[in-house]
């Protein structure tokens, strides 16, 4: 490489960089789209079969806060069509499907060159023109239940979109009004159960051969594309307690007799890939006493009222059911079976309220730390005693040393000890006062 071979890759990179940082920085929203022909009350997305779209119009809005500038070179983005689903929790298209027939004409092509001020529209209008032929698919019913557009941004250097969280719109294949919805499928109607709450009592507990009524709620979910009609007529609910989470559980005791609906939500109708949840329901729960321990399970089945309610539904997944257990980690309540009452050490005994456990807990504490401060005082209240006695016994061991040593001495030894005292004392010359 020559000395000069450098030059190129830096002005490479340094063209790069100059784009990147030129790029005006503005947000782009695809706001809203609709469709006129067909209406959404004339038209059927059968399965498997094409639909075609003729009239419609788009518009994208430029939320700033720069221009958008014009693009000489390539359009500033692109606008495709899905079939998807819709997380409107996230806000996000869930497996979108490309429709590849979706096209806009020649005149909306040139639009997307053009700039946006900020704060301003770019409307697409496509009249008489086959803008998409949609074809649902067969295998997607339970869950793709809109009809999508999106912006596809170009780095062309001329922006940089700063929030992709709008950069679609979707509109729900149901029959509504034209520019809320697309037009109903032929999808059935699927219900699937996707929370079974307890609401009372807040500590439920169940005992064999009692009953204890508890109120609760129950989500249901339609994976289809009709609605589910309410009323006591059309949707039924089943409750047993069994041994497994199953249609088929071997062991089942049912509680649906005693299973009261007056005073729930039940006439409210679920909508197309909608969601219902039905509170307030009540009923009666027991335990058998045989086999008590093996009923491990509360469920509810969702059932048709009658063969003739109307709607569809395959009964295959329409049961969902809890655990007995602590309702704090999420299961149903407590059970006390004559098999496990023996047994303190069982999570299925009935424990305490959490305030008054923590008040148990106080107590339990307090009694430990006045029985160790007990055990210490007593240990040196007979520490010190001991000492004392100990003490007391050796000064009078002493005592009796001496008294010993003083009765064994003989008369002789005595008399030994004065002689000899007396004969160093003759020793001792005598003082003459006068040399004194």
């Amino acid at each position: 490489m020559s000395k000069y071979g450098w030059i190129l890759p830096f002005f490479i990179l340094f063209s790069f960089i100059q784009l990147v940082c030129s790029a005006v920085l503005t947000d782009l929203e695809l706001e809203i789209y609709t469709i006129f022909n067909p209406m959404p009350s004339t038209v059927v997305f059968h399965r498997g079969t094409d639909v075609t779209i003729n009239v419609m119009s788009i518009t994208v809005r430029n939320n700033g806060p720069r221009n958008l500038p014009a693009s000489a070179v390539q359009p500033n983005y692109d606008i495709v069509m899905y079939i998807a689903g819709l997380d409107e929790q996230n806000g996000t298209m869930v497996d979108p499907v490309p429709v590849n027939t979706f096209s806009l004409n020649d005149d909306d092509e040139k639009r997307r060159n053009n700039g946006i001020p900020a704060h301003t529209n770019q409307l697409y209008q496509v009249p008489a023109w086959p803008t998409a032929v949609i074809n649902y698919p067969s295998d997607k019913c339970q869950t793709h239940s809109h009809l999508c557009v999106a912006l596809q941004h170009h780095f062309n250097g001329v922006y940089t979109d700063n929030n992709p969280d709008n950069d679609f719109f979707c509109l729900p294949f149901i029959n509504g009004v034209f520019s809320e919805s697309v037009g109903p499928t032929d999808c059935p109607t699927e219900v699937i159960p996707i929370a079974f709450s307890i609401h009372r009592p807040d500590v439920p507990i169940y005992r064999y051969n009692a009953a204890t009524e508890i109120e609760f709620s129950v989500e249901l979910h339609n994976a289809g594309g009709a609605v589910v009609p309410g009323g006591e007529n059309n949707l039924a609910f089943h409750i047993f307690v069994g041994s497994e989470n199953t249609l088929n559980s071997t062991l089942k005791s049912d509680m649906t007799d005693s299973l009261d609906l007056h005073n729930s939500n039940s006439d409210d109708s679920i909508d197309p890939w909608g969601h219902t949840t039905y509170t307030n329901l009540t009923v009666n729960v027991s335990l058998p006493a045989s086999n008590c321990e093996l009923y491990n399970y509360l469920c509810v089945i969702f059932k048709k009222a009658t063969a003739n309610s109307a709607f569809e539904d395959d009964i295959g997944n329409n049961i969902i059911c809890n655990s007995f257990g602590d309702v704090i980690h999420g299961n149903v309540g407590l059970r006390f079976c004559p098999e496990l009452q023996e047994s303190t050490n069982s999570t299925q005994l009935p424990i305490e309220p959490p305030a008054k456990q923590n008040q148990n807990n106080f107590w339990v504490t307090f009694g430990i730390i006045t029985g160790f401060i007990i055990i210490i005082c007593t240990v040196v209240v007979l520490t010190t005693l001991l000492y004392t006695c100990l003490c007391k016994k050796k000064k009078n061991n002493k005592v009796d040393d001496v008294d010993k040593n003083a009765a064994t001495e003989s008369p002789g030894d005595v008399y030994a000890v004065a002689d000899d005292a007396t004969e160093k004392t003759q020793q001792i010359p005598a003082i003459n006062v006068q040399e004194m």
